[in-house]
């Protein structure tokens, strides 16, 4: 893979085109009310894809209490829930799980478009031996360490596992490469989604890691912004930092099936 869209040159229609292949793989192959499930910054293509893809009904709201403040790295994807009566038979998204997402303000300011296109200019004009080192795995323990994993939970830092699957398929891949600027220039923030994430009647779960930075309090209010600036919205604290189904998969899934399971089913 490239960007989507078109490789390179598609990186202009950025997000949309990776929303819009999401939406294929919702209909063509979920083909059922969909829990999309989004890990930090590409939380904008899951915003974008339950905003164009509400399901008939979106799914229970989770019932009151039943995510609370507390709680017990990289994920994103769509778990089809079955199919109730009058449901459509084509991809929709009933429920929407956000972990780690960008900041509420964040989210709701587009990036500059000069910016992006000078992030992008930039990382295009990266040499392939920069590539190789920045992809290299003393580089990506250290970026993981500082800003990824959480180093007090379960021993800390990032395992082997990870570093063995990011090295494995970054080391001399560049096709790999467009997708790879199109993120860090910022392509997935270039819109402002304060009106879909006003308007989205989905439950929606944004996990945030106890670690994600600032204060306790600080990151509690983080969480009240979604609460308060959707509809449909509840927040959980989470043992970690910035990829939290990957620090603590078990739990994660756990909290996850917690939210989207029907409280009226046994």
């Amino acid at each position: 893979g490239g960007g989507g869209g078109g490789g390179v040159d598609g990186l202009n229609e950025l997000p949309l085109s990776w929303v819009r292949q999401c939406e294929a793989l919702l209909g063509e192959v979920v083909q059922r009310p969909a829990v999309v499930v989004t890990q930090g910054g590409v939380a904008p293509l899951g915003i974008q894809l339950a905003d164009r893809n509400p399901a008939p009904q979106s799914g229970p709201a989770a019932a009151p209490g039943a995510v609370a403040w507390g709680g017990g790295g990289f994920l994103a994807g769509a778990l089809g829930r079955p199919r109730a009566k009058n449901e459509r038979a084509g991809g929709s998204v009933a429920q929407l799980v956000m972990a780690s997402p960008p900041q509420w303000e964040n989210l709701c300011a587009a990036l500059p478009s000069a910016e992006v296109e000078e992030n992008l200019r930039r990382l295009r004009a990266l040499p392939r031996w920069a590539y190789d080192v920045l992809s290299s795995r003393p580089a990506v323990r250290f970026f993981s360490d500082l800003f990824l994993f959480a180093k007090a939970v379960d021993g800390g830092g990032c395992g082997e596992l990870w570093l063995n699957k990011a090295c494995g398929e970054a080391q001399g891949d560049y096709s790999a490469r467009p997708a790879i600027w199109a993120f860090n220039a910022g392509l997935c923030e270039r819109e402002d989604l304060s009106a879909p994430l006003a308007r989205l009647p989905q439950p929606t779960l944004v996990v945030l890691g106890q670690q994600i930075g600032g204060s306790a309090a600080s990151v509690i209010q983080r969480g009240e912004k979604f609460e308060q600036g959707m509809a449909n919205a509840n927040a959980a604290i989470f043992p970690g930092k910035n990829v939290i189904p990957l620090q603590d998969p078990y739990s994660f899934c756990d909290l996850v099936s917690g939210f989207v399971r029907d409280p009226t089913e046994p």
